[in-house]
């Protein structure tokens, strides 16, 4: 008989439950709690990145809510035991932040599914042509890869030591979550909880909601709240009627739109000499306004053309460019044209970008001739001004009817490289900016000193469409709202300096809503339009 002492004795698998969790256990749990502690600094990172809060504080909270809903989750893959969710997981996760951080380094706003949609084709073809600015923050997407790689192997050994202490796995599903809600309890006393912050119009996306609560949140409230056409329409509040009584004799006028040319280039020196002294001379040879507000929310670029043309601030739920129901009833070209003026846009890019082909002749225009129909090579982004300008120019100097002339530039297009010749390669975004507007700038002296030699008579509305970027000073938030300023030229007869262009007031109230009134005093015809904005010029 053999006693229980002398029983032969089965060593205990090294995975099975029991006193301790094994070698293969132990690599397993270890390799997991590497991958989770990446994966919550990773999309801290990407949290304070979108938000633009650099701040230590900010990215520590970030980190605790990231890795407080992560460890739920990596819980229930590991329960699971399968490799093809946690890889879907980590594909969706990487893709998500990645289009997000690729969509406000571009758009200069946050990530909305239907605008999203709409902008489909532009975004393409934008990353096509390598027009989405470098974004260092990217590496951060492979930053949880070498751990996946681990935690994928020891994957099933997980699954046991899960399965074998339900208690420890059902804690670490349900006490994490308590940090969410704590967090979301204080934000209820602070009063930013979600319906708080719901009730203030920011820019898309709404950086609070970003700040706040993270992208996710934010995508999915956008997804909820997004605004069919007819609902857009409805916000498209021109204002009040004003009017003019009109002149004689009728004046041409030639609005020349720069592609991302910011408030404060005109004052900008580099080594004691401006950067753009053509322009900086401009500044008394007429009215000049240092910080024009512009408009950039969800049409992007062509949301200032919308908004100059019609003096209305553009949507922040869909591209207003492209509402096809939308009849342009405000636009101050087709009171031009009523009244018998010639009325002309040109573009240095494909004019099916933001569908401007079919958008500016329903605005009044009865021409729209882009790089196409100018028969203008392409140089990345479009023709170079200097093409552009001669173009336009051939065009322009023989007529005799008024006419009024639009033209929209692209050279300055980031990611600021088609025209910054002397500047050596992997030079930072500021630097490169700065050679491609003294480019620019030389451009223009040659356009508009010929008009103004050749045409006289003319006059000439000079502006940014917006700011070049989060790098710039023309680019700021306030109060929780992106502001982008722009400066604003007036050249032409009897065009006296503005009274008011080193005050406060007209930093903070010249906007694109005053174009449209001041391109119709200046035309000389009678007119009258819904505008919150103003006559600059009489």
């Amino acid at each position: 008989m053999i006693s229980p002492d002398s029983a032969p004795q089965h060593p205990r698998h090294p995975n099975t439950p029991g006193r301790g969790l094994g070698f293969r256990g132990q690599a397993a749990v270890t390799y997991w709690l590497v991958l989770w502690l990446a994966s919550s600094f990773q999309v801290a990172a990407f949290g304070a990145n979108l938000a633009q809060d650099p701040s230590r504080p900010f990215f520590l909270l970030r980190a605790l809510l990231a890795g407080s809903l992560m460890l739920p989750l990596f819980t229930a893959l590991g329960l699971l035991g399968r490799r093809w969710l946690v890889l879907a997981f980590f594909a969706a996760k990487a893709l998500f932040l990645g289009i997000n951080l690729a969509y406000f380094g571009y758009y200069h706003f946050y990530l909305n599914p239907v605008i999203a949609w709409d902008l489909w084709a532009e975004g393409v073809a934008t990353a096509g042509r390598g027009g989405i600015p470098s974004l260092g923050s990217l590496w951060l997407l492979v930053l949880d890869l070498p751990f996946l790689a681990l935690a994928l192997a020891g994957l099933p050994h997980l699954r046991v030591v899960l399965v074998g202490r339900r208690a420890l796995a059902a804690a670490l599903v349900l006490l994490p979550l308590l940090v969410p809600l704590f967090y979301e309890a204080y934000n209820h006393v602070e009063r930013r909880n979600l319906a708080k912050l719901l009730e203030v119009d920011t820019k898309t996306g709404q950086q609070r909601i970003v700040q706040v609560y993270g992208p996710l949140v934010n995508f999915l409230v956008n997804l909820r709240l997004s605004l069919g056409e007819d609902q857009v329409l409805a916000q498209l509040d021109p204002g009040p009627e004003q009017s003019g009584s009109g002149h004689a004799p009728l004046r041409s006028l030639v609005l020349i739109q720069v592609e991302a040319l910011g408030a404060g280039l005109p004052e900008t020196l580099v080594d004691g000499r401006p950067v753009m002294p053509f322009l900086a001379s401009l500044r008394s040879a007429g009215a000049y306004y240092p910080a024009m507000q512009a408009f950039h929310a969800a049409g992007g670029t062509s949301d200032a053309e919308f908004s100059i043309i019609n003096s209305v601030r553009p949507s922040t739920q869909r591209p207003a460019i492209k509402l096809r129901s939308y009849a342009y009833p405000n636009s101050f070209v087709a009171r031009l044209a009523a009244a018998g003026y010639q009325t002309l846009a040109f573009h240095g890019n494909d004019g099916s970008f933001f569908d401007r082909l079919d958008a500016f002749p329903r605005m009044g225009f009865g021409a729209f001739l882009d790089q196409r129909a100018l028969g203008l090579p392409t140089a990345i982004w479009g023709a170079d001004d200097a093409q552009l300008f001669d173009a336009v120019a051939a065009r322009l100097i023989p007529l005799q009817q008024p006419f009024l002339a639009y033209v929209i530039t692209m050279s300055s297009h980031t990611p600021f490289d088609l025209l910054s010749e002397g500047v050596p390669p992997g030079a930072d975004l500021p630097t490169r900016y700065l050679a491609v507007m003294a480019a620019v700038d030389r451009r223009l002296e040659s356009f508009v000193t010929r008009l103004r030699t050749q045409r006289p008579d003319l006059t000439i509305i000079l502006f940014g469409d917006h700011a070049p970027g989060d790098f710039h000073p023309s680019y700021a938030t306030v109060n929780g709202q992106v502001q982008e300023t722009v400066p604003l030229f007036i050249l032409g007869p009897d065009v006296a300096a503005a009274t008011t262009t080193t005050t406060t007031s007209t930093i903070t109230t010249t906007t694109f809503l005053d174009l449209a009134p001041t391109v119709l005093e200046l035309s000389g015809i009678p007119w009258t339009l819904r505008t919150q904005g103003q006559a600059l010029v009489k």
